[in-house]
């Protein structure tokens, strides 16, 4: 298992999942389906990243997407928070 994906909440339109492992390779692609799927729903979407391990270059473009598109993530560490800084022009 690279990545897992559950749902624990939602309200108000707002849906609530975790994510648990390394969104890498083609977990990447999984992530980004199963949250359009949700954003295609016109709903909004919050990540709890706690558990996330590791991200691939692929992986910090896809949370890089998801953040322009008002997705929050919640409880991300202070690694993933270094790999999700805007680069340096």
């Amino acid at each position: 298992m690279m990545v897992r994906i559950s749902e624990y909440g939602s309200s108000d339109g707002n849906r609530i999942i975790r994510l648990e492992g390394q969104v890498v390779g083609p977990c990447v692609t999984e992530v980004q389906t199963y949250c359009e799927g949700i954003l295609s729903q016109g709903l909004t979407l919050t990540i709890d990243v706690a558990e996330v391990s590791f991200l691939d270059r692929k992986g910090v473009g896809l949370f890089r997407e998801l953040m322009s598109q008002q997705v929050r993530l919640l409880n991300s560490s202070p690694f993933l928070n270094e790999l999700l800084k805007p680069a340096a022009l």
